[in-house]
């Protein structure tokens, strides 16, 4: 694993999906995405705040087990501690420190408002000290 901090600091890991688990998560990838929302010209895009994502998790095996890996405390736990010392340059809106972790958020009717409303207002300031 290979933390880059410009231009922002962001995470690197080598072979992150061994061979076996990405040719089985292209096989239960859908073959048309016709269905999808299109956005940016577009582009293809199945939303977590849409009923279709959750039902494609819950139908393909191999999805549900990534999602789910994804969508974990323990997961979510590690991102924040590997970026812990750089929130703060950012200036963050919300205290992360004080969020718990809820498995179910993006499933929510409520996550929507939160994540739109926060969409038309940065959650962060870019500052200017170095990084």
């Amino acid at each position: 694993m290979e933390i880059v901090n410009k231009p922002f600091p962001y995470v690197v890991i080598e072979n992150f999906l061994d061979d076996n688990d990405l040719d089985n998560l292209l096989r239960e990838f859908p073959k048309s995405t016709s269905t999808f929302q299109n956005v940016m010209g577009g582009r293809a895009r199945l939303a977590s705040d849409e009923a279709e994502f959750y039902e494609f998790i819950q139908n393909n095996k191999i999805w549900h087990s990534f999602y789910s890996s994804l969508n974990s405390e323990t997961f979510a736990k590690k991102v924040i501690d590997i970026f812990s010392d750089k929130i703060p340059n950012y200036n963050p809106v919300h205290d992360f420190k004080t969020f718990s972790f809820d498995r179910y958020f993006l499933e929510k009717e409520s996550a929507s408002d939160f994540l739109r409303n926060s969409a038309k207002r940065q959650l962060h300031e870019i500052s200017s000290k170095e990084l």
